[in-house]
């Protein structure tokens, strides 16, 4: 996650914006719907090593045309003093029987890239302001959904920006399918902040690699059977903890989400060591439920530092990775808030071992 919260909010693209042109396939109206939650079995004890950014280096966008298209990143990304960074790899727990590269995005449903037509505006911001499905494109650049009932089916979204690459102010957002990645390498500038947010959307099978972050969280958010990976660690200038401190999903701080935050069937692949945590919840929350899925790496699962007003319940999740600083613990001294009205059951590490009775040292020391 970035200190700078609100550089997150304020910052464009570099590149030129554009509004839409309109849907590409037939209106849907699509309300978000609340998913399945995924069915998903705890993984088998044993090593799987988490797959490596792809990274993407800075370049000029082409906008990507049906097939020929190479998924150029969009824009050339300056450089700068503020420090760069490569994309992490995964943890080493084992998550078999989760979302992974081959069941989620486009690989997913059987397409490649070169199956997929350029989007509309094919680079820079596309603005979209008309409801109704859009689908099978490539897009090189930031998408900012402001109209309601926006489907986003089976395609990519690739882009260096300092804001979540997919932004939403509408209601009702549904993103499936879909491989989103950031390419962005220069701290402060061009690294995205996220993959989605912040409120009102469903994110189901969508690869999310190459940001700072996974998912940015807010009012009424779905995240399911995604797979969540490769964040982009950059280290700054000011010293240790001036970089990027990476999580898998974070509520921004004095935010206030109202409706349900709903977590389900998703899994991450995260740095170990050099990462933040699985989830970061800065602000107050109504419902949070975070159910059946797996997390791989990082310092830990869980910091809140906000409220919780209403349910909250972590229920059947797999731990791997071996989190050093305790299975759903607070960062001591800093996020102390609604740890305790947190329901815990059915939780396990890989080796099936209960996490929720778990005694063990819950210190802050990150141990490989």
């Amino acid at each position: 996650m970035h200190r700078m919260y609100v550089a997150a909010f304020l910052f464009l693209s570099a590149c030129g914006g554009s509004d839409d042109p309109g849907p590409t396939g037939a209106n849907s109206g699509g309300a978000a719907g609340t998913g399945s939650g995924g069915s998903s079995s705890g993984g088998a004890a044993g090593s799987a090593t988490g797959g490596s950014s792809s990274g993407g280096t800075a370049g000029s966008a082409t906008g990507g045309s049906a097939g020929a298209n190479t998924g150029g990143t969009a824009g050339t990304a300056s450089g700068g003093a503020a420090g760069s960074g490569t994309g992490g790899g995964g943890g080493s727990g084992n998550c078999a029987g989760f979302p992974d590269a081959s069941s989620t995005g486009i690989a997913g449903v059987g397409l490649k890239e070169s199956d997929l037509k350029a989007s509309p505006v094919a680079n820079g911001t596309w603005t979209i302001k008309q409801p109704g499905v859009y689908s099978d494109f490539i897009h090189l650049g930031r998408i900012v959904v402001s109209a309601d009932d926006v489907t986003l089916k089976r395609c990519v979204v690739r882009a260096a920006a300092n804001t979540p690459l997919i932004t939403n102010s509408g209601k009702n957002l549904v993103v499936e399918d879909c491989t989103i990645e950031g390419t962005g390498k220069t701290l402060g500038s061009d690294i995205c902040a996220a993959a989605m947010g912040y409120s009102n959307y469903v994110a189901r099978r969508v690869d999310a690699s190459g940001c700072a972050d996974g998912f940015k969280l807010g009012s009424d958010v779905t995240i399911e059977d995604s797979f969540i990976h490769s964040l982009l660690k950059a280290e700054g200038t000011g010293g240790p903890g001036s970089g990027t401190h990476n999580d898998g999903f974070q509520l921004n701080n004095n935010a206030n989400a109202t409706g349900t935050i709903l977590i389900s069937g998703n899994r991450t692949d995260l740095v170990h060591c050099t990462s933040n945590r699985q989830f970061q919840l800065g602000g107050n929350m109504q419902n949070l439920i975070i159910e059946k899925n797996c997390f791989s790496g990082l310092h830990g699962i869980l910091n809140v530092g906000g409220s919780i007003s209403g349910k909250a319940e972590l229920k059947n999740n797999v731990l791997a990775g071996s989190p050093s600083s305790g299975p759903f613990t607070e960062k001591p001294g800093l996020y102390t808030g609604a740890v305790g009205p947190i329901v815990r059951s059915g939780n396990v590490f890989e080796s099936g071992e209960p996490v929720d009775t778990d005694t063990r040292d819950a210190s802050y020391a990150c141990v490989p």
